[in-house]
């Protein structure tokens, strides 16, 4: 499931984005692939498990998210 500080590898129509690391606010950095829990991706991840589609709301309409691979500290 996709938590704080998962790692995630993501699909959508703009492309594969591999080794996204959730984290806070303060700590999010696009260029070192920090994506912050309260970013539009990073909110339509959260919670979510490897496998699922997922809607992300964006300005012009939805686009669907293939969450396809999580890692935890803890896996």
């Amino acid at each position: 499931v996709v938590r704080l500080n998962s790692i995630v590898s993501v699909q959508t129509s703009f492309g594969r984005k591999d080794g996204l690391k959730i984290v806070l606010p303060q700590e999010s950095n696009l260029q070192k692939k920090k994506l912050s829990v309260m970013s539009s991706m990073g909110t339509a991840l959260y919670g979510y498990a490897e496998g699922s589609k997922v809607l992300w709301n964006l300005p012009n309409g939805e686009e669907l998210i293939v969450i396809e691979r999580v890692i935890n500290d803890t896996d």
